[in-house]
């Protein structure tokens, strides 16, 4: 993301610096929410893969139409 600023601020100069550490925090909270997406997938799907077309199906259907 890029963003062009004017103006004579005195919080103009410290931009840059709090860009920087509020874009690396970013960057750690986007890693650390892909490896939990990661850790639940690894976990879930192997049991999915072991079943068969037809409940997988029907468990679909429930879970999206509701009980």
């Amino acid at each position: 993301m890029r963003a062009r600023l004017s103006g004579r601020s005195i919080a103009r100069p410290l931009l840059p610096l709090a860009t920087a550490v509020l874009g690396r925090r970013a960057r750690r909270a986007c890693a650390e929410a892909l490896e939990r997406v990661a850790a639940a997938w690894n976990a879930q799907v192997p049991e999915l893969v072991r079943k068969d077309g037809e409940r997988l199906g029907a468990e679909l259907a429930d879970a999206i139409l509701g009980p």
